[in-house]
Parts: C-alpha cells; structure tokens; sequence
C-alpha cells in the first residue's frame, strides 16, 4: 500500500485551473453560437443586444480558471492538513492488462 501524505498546492492550482478552463472554454464556445442565433428584438418588437452576454461568456474561462486555482490550492492545504492529522489517501500499484500469451499478468 501506498500513501498520498501531501499535495503540492500550487501544481493542484495549476491542474484544477487549466482543467477548469478547458471546460468553461468549450461551454462557452457552443453558447455563444446559440446565442448570436436568438432574434435582436424581443416578442414585442423592442430591440435588445445579445452583446452584453457573450462578453460575459468571453471572460467566463479566465474567471473559472482563477477559481480552480482558488480551489485547487484551498483543497490541498486542507487535504494537507488532514492527511497530516489522519492519515493519507492509500492506493495499491499493479500491473493491469495481459501477457502476450492472453494470460492475466500477475504482481511479483
């Protein structure tokens, strides 16, 4: 068995930033479409911009990737703080898949 005792704040910072990034770019890039299809006046004939929120949506990756930095850092310290307390997260490390001859592969 082995035993995750810390995590490096900042590399989990990074991880979870990116990540959420990556996510939030792609939401975004399959709203504003949608959006810049919607008709620029409303039921009533009065007219409106869409403009106002695909701004929002161009900036929405920046903000959630601050936030999975945020959170990537704050959940590590406080996994760090806890698994200092309590113990880590365990896991084993084994060999999965097949030998070339189709039979399962053993740990030694």
């Amino acid at each position: 068995m082995h035993e995750v005792s810390r995590l490096s704040p900042s590399r989990a910072g990074t991880v979870l930033a990116a990540i959420y990034a990556l996510l939030a770019a792609l939401m975004s890039a399959l709203c504003i479409p949608v959006i810049l299809m919607v008709p620029p006046t409303d039921p009533a004939g009065h007219p409106y911009s869409t403009a106002t929120l695909v701004e929002v949506l161009l900036a929405y990756p920046v903000v959630a990737a601050v936030m999975g930095w945020l959170s990537g850092v704050i959940g590590s310290l406080a996994y760090n703080l806890a698994a200092n307390r309590l113990g880590g997260l365990t896991f084993d490390v084994g060999v999965v898949g097949r030998a070339s001859g189709g039979a399962p592969l053993t740990k030694g």
